[in-house]
């Protein structure tokens, strides 16, 4: 191949070449895209390179390859591309790499790469998307990145970088889309510009301060995520002017007070997630007219009711509000949000009964209500959610049996109905059958085939049927029956032979008053024999 000088485009992407990139690359002086990208290509990535002078675009990412990048690569200035992510490399950025000041993106994520970030980075005054996370950088982003003027992307996600967001990052006009996940950043301020942000992501960082002074109105922001950082503060009501907005997660900061009533103003708010704060009062009921597909204020302190107005949310899949003070019924409303998934309400202090609108989500896959004051007995139509995979009722008062219904929950794995007041046999299925000690423990008297509990005592005469119970009384009453006419038959007999013999008629008429005084009546002994037995009733049964 390496006699092909002429060659513009060697495009050999996702095939399943193997071995390494041959020297003789650098033969192609004539080369203007150079795509490797999706091989199983191994070893380093040749200096030879650095000889293809017009090359402009080049892919080599999803590879294997190794090593360093060669100083050589500063002697490309037709450079416009350079992907060479999710591969081994490792060692440093060239520091030649400010020379090539045409390159448009440079997308470095997924390597080793190990060293602080140089400076000479900032010449690339045409790069409008720079990728260097998922590597082990070091140090503090550099200044001169405020240089970088178009950058639309930039993501230092997954490093070890840490310190201050510089200064000139405000001239970062046309930013869409910051990502620094886990950089340990100390200053959040610079976050009010630019306001052209599409996309933030400054979550897993040590950011402190007040939330509601340290970001702006952004008009075009889509997506932001503060997770997992140490933001202090109530929320400001600014974020309902955010009118594109379509994701909002601040989980895990030390956020208080009330949740702004102006969100509901964020008219694109499809994914909300406030959990693990110290939010109080009440779940706002203006937060039902949202397109919400995922909402958690899990692990708050969010009293009152659950407000009926959550079941107009009619795209929600995953709704988690466990662990606060919630208080009332469940909403037979949520028997509206058809496409709900995962419905979390534990540790709370939810009462009355389950309602039987749950029933109608035929999409449930996970369901706890654990950990309630929930009362009453186990819903039959429960046995409707067939997708059912987790079911949690354990640590409430619920009473009675459980469903035979639940043999129909074919998908369920993980069940858990301790600390209730349930009893009898448990119905046949897999779930129950193998789950542990404390998924069933400290009922009033479960039992049935399952390793954790006692086996079901056997059914008494009581409960045998009533056809097999009269055929055994019969069979006992009536030959009892028949040696008491037989017994009688014979004394008739012997007693008749007597008086025959002595005076047939005075002795009669003595035999006759005898069976009077016995009161014998066929008829009507039968008769008694049935009050006596209450028409054969079981509870006379002998024998079973």
């Amino acid at each position: 191949m390496g006699s092909l000088q002429n060659l513009n485009w060697l495009n050999l992407n996702n095939n399943k070449l193997g071995g390494s990139i041959s020297e003789e690359v650098g033969m192609f002086r004539s080369i203007i895209l150079l795509d490797f990208f999706g091989n199983n290509l191994a070893g380093p990535i040749p200096a030879s390179i650095g000889n293809l002078s017009n090359l402009v675009w080049l892919y080599l990412y999803d590879n294997d390859l190794s090593g360093s990048i060669h100083s050589e690569i500063g002697l490309l200035k037709s450079f416009q591309t350079i992907q060479l992510l999710n591969n081994h490399l490792n060692g440093v950025i060239p520091t030649s790499i400010g020379n090539v000041t045409n390159l448009d993106s440079l997308l470095l994520s997924g390597n080793m790469i190990s060293a602080s970030v140089p400076q000479e980075i900032g010449k690339l005054k045409s790069l409008t998307i720079l990728d260097l996370g998922n590597n082990t950088f070091f140090g503090s982003i550099p200044a001169s990145i405020g240089n970088m003027i178009n950058l639309i992307m930039l993501s230092f996600m997954h490093n070890q970088l840490s310190g201050p967001i510089p200064p000139m990052f405000s001239n970062l006009t046309y930013l869409e889309s910051l990502q620094l996940v886990d950089y340990h950043l100390k200053d959040p301020t610079k976050f009010k510009k630019p306001h052209k942000l599409i996309k933030v992501r400054p979550e897993g960082n040590r950011l402190t301060g007040n939330i509601s002074q340290a970001f702006d109105i952004y008009p075009n922001l889509n997506y932001i995520a503060l997770s997992n950082n140490r933001f202090y503060g109530e929320l400001s009501p600014k974020w309902g002017q955010c009118q594109n907005l379509t994701s909002l997660t601040i989980s895990s900061n030390n956020i208080s007070r009330k949740i702004p009533l102006e969100l509901k103003h964020a008219a694109q708010l499809q994914e909300l997630d406030l959990s693990s704060n110290h939010l109080t009062g009440e779940i706002p009921s203006e937060l039902g007219a949202l397109p919400l597909y995922r909402f958690s204020l899990s692990s708050n302190q969010l009293s009152g009711k659950i407000p009926p107005e959550i079941g107009r949310l009619l795209n929600l899949e995953r709704l988690n509000l466990a662990s606060n003070n919630l208080s009332g019924p469940i909403l037979d409303q949520l028997g509206e949000c058809s496409r709900l998934l995962n419905l979390n309400l534990s540790k709370n202090k939810l009462g009355e009964s389950i309602p039987f609108s749950i029933s109608y989500i035929n999409g449930f896959q996970s369901l706890d209500l654990s950990q309630n004051l929930r009362t009453g007995v186990i819903p039959k139509l429960l046995g409707k959610l067939h997708v059912l995979e987790k079911l949690s009722l354990s640590h409430n008062m619920l009473n009675g049996s459980i469903p035979n219904s639940f043999i129909d929950l074919l998908s369920l794995t993980v069940v858990y109905i301790s600390y209730n007041q349930l009893e009898g046999l448990i119905p046949n299925i897999k779930a129950l059958h193998k789950a542990s000690f404390d998924a069933l423990r400290n009922n009033k008297g479960l039992c049935g085939n399952a390793t954790s509990l006692m086996p079901c005592v056997h059914a008494t005469s009581n409960n045998i049927s009533n056809g097999k119970s009269t055929k055994v009384i019969i069979l006992v009453v009536l030959p009892l029956f028949g040696g008491i006419l037989f017994f009688l038959a014979g004394s008739f007999f012997i007693l008749r032979c007597k008086i025959l013999r002595r005076n047939p008629k005075s002795e009669m008429a003595q035999v006759v008053d005898i069976l009077t005084l016995w009161g014998y009546n066929g008829r009507s002994l039968y008769e008694n024999i049935i009050e006596a037995t209450e028409d054969f009733s079981s509870n006379y049964c002998i024998g079973l």
